[in-house]
């Protein structure tokens, strides 16, 4: 429409466009990230830098608890296994969120500090790639055993 107001004015399509495009890359920019390269603060410049930063891991807690003593009986102490999620002071000692916990055919979205975890459960965490290793040292497991890391990147 402005286009056609300026073609009235006897102003050449041309100029018109150039004119037209100016003002739209001016009115996004801050979100576009247009111009950050300059500027250094658009938008969308700053959430793919932190989407390069972060990712999220899935980590597989073990299957079984591990015996102590002669009467057999579980370790609850170490290891996240029968603790819950507040009690492992995960985000305090880790610096990862649980963004969810899949157990057997459940999801459990956004889970608070009361859900206990259980043998089996894959757990996904996001934060930096030393906060996800911390994790892995209280859940017990190592990179070869939770090899699936979802990319910030990645388009879903």
């Amino acid at each position: 429409m402005a286009r056609q107001a300026l073609a009235r004015f006897g102003v050449a399509a041309e100029e018109a466009q150039n004119f037209a495009d100016g003002v739209r890359r001016e009115l996004y920019a801050p979100i576009s990230g247009e111009g950050a390269a300059k500027e250094g603060d658009g938008l969308f410049a700053r959430l793919r830098q932190a989407s390069q930063a972060i990712e999220v891991e899935w980590v597989r807690l073990p299957e079984r608890r591990v015996p102590e003593g002669d009467e057999g009986e579980i370790l609850t102490g170490s290891g996240p296994l029968g603790r819950t999620i507040g009690d492992l002071g995960v985000r305090s000692e880790t610096g990862v969120s649980i963004l969810a916990v899949v157990r057997g055919d459940e999801v459990i979205p956004n889970p608070g500090p009361d859900l206990v975890l259980e043998a089996g459960d894959a757990v996904g965490v996001l934060g930096t790639p030393e906060q996800r290793a911390s994790f892995r040292a209280i859940a017990g497991t190592n990179p070869d055993d939770s090899p699936e890391v979802v990319r910030g990147t990645q388009d879903h």
